[in-house]
């Protein structure tokens, strides 16, 4: 099986490339059901699927250009679903292959959570989230939702192939690097520990300059901060 990488920016001519390629594979002799390219969305498929049929049709192969629809041309997900419908058999698996949307995604993440997770866990979990703003407002998939953060990162984790080990020894680097913005001893008054927060979150208030920097996302943030503020001393009060 010969196997032929292509990377390129924007542009660049992939488009061109991959019609090139595909054109002397189908001119070489080989049949168009043998050859598989994947496209990021199903839009650049079709076209580089119009553009290898019209450059056969071109040059007068018109029996070739007919086969083009024969051959692997999609994307990543519809060239595994239809590979998975082919050769469902050998694999054990129904030809009815559906892919599951967003919704469903997290609900057999949950049932998975279920399982692996015992109430004490759980709970303490809840607690952390609680405190960090991570609970669900309303719903079941609510924006503020520690689960959806624990989904993305596992999704990173599998993406990024990483194994527990590493896993492990990211979680140790993380914690070392936030305990350097603590103090080596923390006093157990919360309510001195709130107010030097406050001034902490204040000062960070004084000194961005908005006038300088008035992109959304910094006044956003500023915006947060000054909330934090006022909950902290409806809470104190």
């Amino acid at each position: 099986m010969n196997v032929k990488l292509i990377s390129a920016g924007a542009g660049s001519g992939k488009t061109y490339r991959l019609t090139e390629e595909i054109v002397h594979k189908l001119k070489a002799g080989i049949p168009a059901a043998g050859i598989l390219a994947t496209t990021f969305t199903k839009k650049a498929a079709a076209e580089l699927r119009e553009r290898v049929r019209q450059r056969l049709i071109k040059e007068g192969l018109f029996d070739e250009a007919e086969e083009v629809s024969n051959a692997l041309i999609g994307t990543v997900n519809g060239l595994g679903t239809k590979l998975l419908q082919r050769f469902s058999f050998e694999a054990g698996l129904s030809p009815n292959v559906q892919v599951m949307d967003d919704s469903e995604i997290d609900i057999y993440f949950r049932l998975a959570l279920a399982r692996i997770l015992n109430p004490e866990c759980v709970a303490q979990i809840q607690d952390v989230a609680s405190r960090l703003g991570l609970m669900p407002e309303e719903g079941m998939f609510a924006r503020n939702d520690w689960r959806k953060d624990l989904s993305m990162l596992c999704n990173f984790a599998r993406s990024n192939n990483f194994k527990a080990d590493e896993i492990e020894q990211s979680l140790s680097q993380s914690l070392e690097t936030i305990n350097e913005l603590f103090d080596e001893t923390i006093t157990s008054d919360q309510s001195t520990q709130g107010t030097r927060l406050n001034e902490m979150i204040n000062f960070v208030i004084e000194e961005v300059d908005l006038d300088a920097d008035s992109t959304k996302g910094t006044a956003s943030a500023i915006g947060k901060l000054r909330s934090l503020v006022n909950k902290s001393k409806m809470v104190s009060s």
